[in-house]
């Protein structure tokens, strides 16, 4: 989780990457190694997926590649034999959580309930996905830090250019994960000036 919050201190938005070809994952690289943002999720959406995880880690090992959408343990073990540094869930379970404790796995199982919490905590995670995050997500995380001041998350799903800086000045928030930071379509199209574009909308917010 150190080298994960490390890099995420340096550039606090999760690229949150739909891979439907494979065919362009160079320029994919090069563009966020470019622009020193050395993280992304990569979603289990499209049966390209483990493909792009694999390929990604072996072009560019310095790239942490998370491995997004993992309902259960069967996608957790191929995620981690392709490679995955890290796994996110859109929700939570005490299989999955019983899996990434034995791996020693880097996980951010997803919660939006104080029950959601507290079943994490006893496992000893508290970097937490919150989904979806919208609507009302930003009066609900902020209510969530009186009762779990020591929790840290991550919102996804309704995360826009036009919300981020609001969602990241929340106390207990350490990133933020972005589907519209690079958009699958953009990626189809190998479309590097349109997404360094968002890159630099995202940094100028980010800069204030």
């Amino acid at each position: 989780m150190k080298a994960l919050e490390s890099s995420l201190d340096k550039f606090q938005i999760l690229p949150v990457l739909t891979i439907q070809s494979t065919q362009f994952l160079d320029s994919l690289g090069e563009l966020c190694i470019r622009n020193n943002i050395m993280h992304l999720e990569i979603t289990l959406r499209t049966p390209q997926a483990l493909s792009a995880i694999d390929y990604i880690k072996t072009k560019f090992p310095d790239l942490l590649v998370g491995a997004g959408s993992i309902l259960n343990v069967e996608q957790l073990e191929s995620c981690f034999n392709s490679g995955a540094d890290f796994f996110i869930s859109p929700g939570i379970s005490e299989e999955l959580c019983d899996i990434a404790c034995l791996k020693k796995l880097v996980y951010l199982p997803g919660v939006q309930t104080p029950t959601e919490i507290m079943l994490a905590l006893s496992y000893n995670f508290n970097r937490l996905k919150y989904f979806p995050a919208q609507p009302n997500g930003i009066e609900r995380i902020s209510a969530l830090y009186g009762p779990f001041p020591h929790v840290k998350f991550c919102p996804t799903g309704g995360i826009e250019f036009t919300n981020m800086g609001e969602f990241l000045s929340l106390e207990n928030t350490f990133c933020v994960g972005m589907t519209r930071l690079i958009t699958t379509a953009q990626i189809n199209e190998n479309d590097i000036n349109s997404m360094q574009c968002n890159i630099d909308k995202v940094k100028a917010i980010l800069q204030g």
